[in-house]
């Protein structure tokens, strides 16, 4: 007989930044956990240059994960998709700042291979004045293969604060993150279809398709 075969790792996919709510205006929620965690709940908010200096120090091996739990901002105030971006307490980090390179032609700030963000509508695809840049896509230029984000606009519940705990644990396993997003999609699902829901019934702890259904990935 041949040697047992090893237990999957059940992080094959780590998260090594973490970035909760960094303008403290989301619901207060534990953030997910990671080697370097940027926690806007706790004592003070998160600024760019915070999260750009994690980045930096951050490995940058093939199996690295960054998740954001954010509100999506403008740099400019206006609706356009490549101003969009992370809102930090200082600012925006939106998909031209992303997209931009340095003189080396690489990216101005490179991240992990796999980027989640958990905020709302990071998939961008246009606007009205015809850009074809979003967020996920300008993580796709900073360095990251695997992008999982939002299409449309996500509701901030308990339910779904549990949501991006779980997500976070999803993308970390040892398969293919399409598979992996499926797998959770439809176990939410499942809990939809499950749930008892009347004029009694709290918003707040609803696993609603608004939440869950949203995800997508990017490649």
């Amino acid at each position: 007989m041949g040697a047992p075969r090893p237990a999957p790792n059940p992080a094959a996919h780590p998260v090594v930044v973490s970035c909760s709510n960094p303008d403290g205006a989301l619901r207060k929620a534990p953030p997910v956990p990671a080697d370097t965690v940027l926690d806007g709940n706790a004592d003070r908010q998160v600024t760019l240059a915070r999260f750009e200096a994690a980045i930096r120090a951050t490995r940058r091996d093939e199996d690295a994960t960054l998740f954001v739990r954010s509100h999506l901002g403008s740099s400019s105030g206006a609706p356009y998709i490549a101003d969009r971006g992370i809102l930090f307490s200082d600012g925006v980090f939106g998909a031209r700042d992303l997209a931009m390179t340095a003189p080396s032609g690489k990216p101005r700030t490179a991240l992990p291979p796999r980027t989640v963000l958990a905020l709302c509508s990071g998939a961008g695809a246009g606007d009205s004045s015809g850009l074809a840049l979003g967020l996920a896509a300008a993580c796709r230029l900073a360095g990251s293969a695997e992008v999982v984000t939002s299409v449309f606009d996500v509701p901030d519940t308990s339910w779904g604060c549990d949501f991006d705990r779980r997500l976070a644990e999803a993308v970390s396993r040892p398969e293919p993150v399409a598979s992996a997003l499926r797998r959770l999609q439809l176990e939410c699902l499942h809990e939809w279809r499950r749930a008892d829901v009347d004029d009694s019934t709290e918003w707040d702890q609803l696993p609603h398709p608004l939440i869950w259904a949203s995800f997508v990935v990017v490649y």
